[in-house]
């Protein structure tokens, strides 16, 4: 086995990452009975936009991948989760809306959603999970200057 004092702390937190993300996911995953943690976090991430996204807007503010999202969309769609329509102003664009079906969900997922963010942090103070916030924002947006700049790289 090895020794985890000798790795590098950047190591340590690019592994934790990966890591802790499966575990949320997992957890999440047998949690709910309707919707995958995936599925989920898409539902969630809509509530950011002041208007109804684009499918392109939706996977960039959550940081994956149009085809990705088109999958996770689609399937909420097909669940009644969410439904997808025209712009109003531009056609070609569709955006993507709650259904009553979503607040719902909400309404029963909400006492147990505060119960389990309030355990999940329980190990860490009010500061260091401020801190923890500030250190993954930073992080996030310098992943999306490196994915920017990748872009820019001719093949």
């Amino acid at each position: 086995m090895i020794d985890l004092e000798t790795i590098d702390p950047m190591y340590m937190v690019f592994g934790n990452i990966f890591t802790t993300a499966n575990q949320l996911q997992v957890i999440l995953d047998q949690e709910m009975e309707e919707i995958t943690a995936k599925q989920f976090y898409a539902l969630i991430m809509l509530d950011i936009f002041e208007d109804a996204p684009t499918l392109k807007e939706l996977a960039e503010q959550s940081g994956t991948s149009h085809q990705n999202m088109k999958q996770i969309i689609l399937k909420l769609q097909h669940k009644g989760y969410i439904e997808i329509r025209p712009d109003r102003k531009d056609k070609r664009a569709m955006r993507i809306y709650k259904t009553d079906l979503t607040e719902e969900l909400s309404k029963k997922y909400d006492a147990n959603s505060k119960i389990f963010m309030k355990e999940l942090f329980s190990c860490l103070s009010k500061d260091e999970t401020a801190k923890l916030s500030e250190y993954l924002i930073r992080i996030s947006q310098q992943m999306r200057k490196m994915k920017e700049a990748n872009n820019g790289k001719e093949d």
